[in-house]
């Protein structure tokens, strides 16, 4: 069986995101600035919609350029 290829998109998007634009998923409208937890798939989507965009991961002080 011959699989289909799709834009190189990374594995497992899912996680902690920020709201770019006004979101409605599963009847739940997220404004813009809200924190909003996606699975995979959902997060594909809203990526690529430009939608969303991943949290910041906190870093230590130290990580930073002094």
């Amino acid at each position: 069986m011959a699989k289909t290829s799709k834009a190189p998109v990374k594995d497992s998007a899912g996680g902690a995101y920020k709201c770019l634009t006004k979101v409605r998923l599963s009847g739940t409208v997220y404004e813009i600035g809200d924190d909003i937890t996606l699975t995979g798939e959902e997060a594909q989507q809203l990526l690529l919609a430009e939608a969303v965009e991943p949290k910041a991961k906190k870093t230590s002080p130290a990580g930073d350029s002094e």
